[in-house]
């Protein structure tokens, strides 16, 4: 069962990393399929392009659709590194409307966007590490982000703040990765682009050391309390062990001797 346990894990990790590549892939499909129509918009805006920046980028986190073409059109039109501040001010202003809307209009329609399975796992990571499990969920993108974010707001033990820090700090190495690769594609920095890949490996390392480290820690606590609960009934051990003892004393009786 562990076994089966830890290539489920690994076999989820793989999948994670394989998502990351074809969502890069369909973002760039996405950015020259739009960008005649959304950037003109955001550079025509002004002073306001900004605003409309982090609006546009709320919209996308509050409903289920990629917002990864928004963020290398941001980049290229703020720059990198502004365009990748105004991507996560969108992405905060919109994972605080989606907790306001998932507490507003309740449990029945947030479920909408969160299937069962999602659901029980960040529960459990809830329920397990506190604040810490929901910080991993956000680092390790095994559940989407949107999916993520109507989510947290069905538990009860996840309160606002706790949420809100979490989404901040877990996002900022994605859009770290997102922007040094983006950074080398548009100078031709081939250092830049390895080092936007490392850090989404480093990414990926840290989620399989996250499962090894907590599985372990898990099979140790189990034993503990298995050792405990023998420790604390030693006495129905003892009777348990008297009918086999008996057995083998009858058995040695019967026994012809040499």
């Amino acid at each position: 069962m562990v076994k089966a346990t830890t290539r489920q894990k690994r076999g989820t990790s793989i999948g994670w990393t394989i998502g990351t590549l074809a969502l890069g892939i369909v973002s760039v499909f996405l950015y020259y399929r739009y960008q005649h129509d959304v950037s003109p918009f955001i550079r025509h805006a002004g002073a306001l392009g900004p605003i409309a920046a982090v609006i546009l980028m709320a919209l996308l986190c509050i409903i289920p659709f990629p917002a990864e073409f928004l963020m290398v059109i941001d980049m290229q039109v703020f720059g990198v590194w502004w365009g990748i501040l105004w991507v996560w001010l969108g992405a905060m202003l919109g994972a605080w409307v989606t907790y306001l809307i998932a507490k507003r209009l309740g449990e029945s329609f947030a479920r909408r966007f969160v299937p069962e399975k999602h659901l029980h796992k960040l529960s459990d990571m809830v329920k397990r590490h506190g604040a810490i499990g929901l910080l991993m969920a956000r680092i390790i993108p095994l559940i989407p982000f949107v999916v993520l974010n109507y989510a947290s707001a069905m538990l009860p033990e996840v309160h606002l703040l706790a949420y809100l820090v979490t989404t901040g700090i877990g996002i900022m190495p994605y859009d770290l990765g997102a922007a040094l690769i983006f950074l080398g594609f548009s100078k031709r920095w081939i250092e830049w682009i390895i080092a936007g890949g490392v850090t989404l490996v480093l990414i990926w390392l840290i989620t399989l050391y996250w499962q090894h480290r907590h599985r372990h820690r898990e099979e140790r606590l189990k034993n503990q309390v298995h050792l405990n609960s023998q420790a604390q009934h030693p006495q129905d051990l003892q009777a348990a062990s008297l009918p086999d003892t008996a057995r083998r004393f009858r058995e040695t009786r019967r026994r012809p001797l040499p």
